[in-house]
């Protein structure tokens, strides 16, 4: 069986899951989704799909991953915000790369983060990264269900 986009969305959610800062906080959507949340617990981390390719025998699928967190009044610890989710994107990073899913997907550990701040309906900052997958589509003629 391939692995699917759906199985890389559950990996993220038990990435969040398992985080002691995130604790769970995370769901999926359009950026302007963020703010039609409700009420966010923050650390809060958002997985928008981005178009994906079918290279060879693989797919390659993006995902734009957003994590952040709230600012004071006065973006007085604006700087120890970007620290803090700087590190959770290490632990990301380190958690898609986990051996165990070698034979599942490819992941592309060169992430570039693009630091934000004031964004959305609530005071936060953070960073965004667009997170590359390479899915191995081993199907021929022969596996199509007909």
């Amino acid at each position: 069986m391939s692995y699917t986009i759906n199985q890389i969305k559950k990996r993220l959610e038990d990435f969040a899951n398992q985080h002691l800062q995130l604790n769970g906080s995370i769901s999926f959507g359009e950026l302007e989704e963020v703010s039609n949340q409700g009420v966010l617990k923050f650390p809060y981390m958002f997985g928008i799909l981005q178009p994906g390719s079918f290279i060879g025998r693989q797919f390659e699928v993006r995902m734009t991953i957003v994590i952040m967190d709230l600012v004071e009044n006065g973006l007085s610890n604006r700087w120890e915000v970007w620290s803090d989710t700087q590190l959770m994107f290490g632990d990301l990073r380190a958690f898609l790369n986990d051996p165990e899913f070698d034979n599942e997907y490819v992941f592309d550990d060169n992430i570039t983060l693009t630091p934000f701040a004031d964004r959305f309906t609530d005071d936060v900052t953070g960073w965004s990264a667009e997170v590359t997958f390479r899915i191995n589509e081993l199907k021929d003629r022969c596996a199509i269900p007909l």
